[in-house]
């Protein structure tokens, strides 16, 4: 026998397993495709970050450990200012012109309890909006990479 006749041809391969191979080949372009994306657009854009952040307000104002917080806060003035800050700093093309964490946090003495309390109600506003597990890795190191311009500072 000669070569041709111990391989098909490829013209005669299976619609299943060009299929499959096609499938494949679309889900290497999407994971690709995710990772050219910012964190910004994975996220829904502004907004995406904007229901994030609601939602991340309101449960710090409703959270026993850090509520207390924010009693004085002007609650809409903050999701504003947390959204822009989020946007600017997940890519987005958003500028972000207030204060910055050392200024924000310096001299409130936030304890580590406070800090991770901020964490879980990230994580739990995240979860909410349903945002996929990349994406909340990537949020989680961004705030705790925020940690030593916050925490007892």
């Amino acid at each position: 026998m000669g070569i041709a006749k111990q391989h098909a041809p490829v013209k005669n391969r299976s619609r299943l397993e060009t299929s499959a191979g096609m499938k494949a080949a679309d889900g290497c372009a999407k994971e690709v495709a995710n990772l050219v994306r910012t964190l910004y657009e994975r996220l829904g854009g502004r907004s995406g970050i904007a229901a994030i952040v609601n939602d991340l307000v309101d449960l710090h104002l409703e959270n026993p450990v850090i509520r207390a917080r924010f009693v004085n806060s002007d609650a809409n003035r903050l999701k504003e200012a947390a959204t822009l800050f989020f946007c600017a700093g997940s890519g987005g093309g958003e500028s972000y012109s207030g204060k910055g964490m050392l200024e924000a946090h310096h001299g409130m003495n936030i304890s580590e309890q406070e800090f991770m309390a901020v964490l879980d109600d990230a994580m739990a506003a995240l979860e909410k909006q349903g945002v996929g597990q990349q994406e909340k890795m990537e949020v989680l190191f961004i705030l705790h990479s925020m940690r030593k311009e916050v925490v007892r500072v």
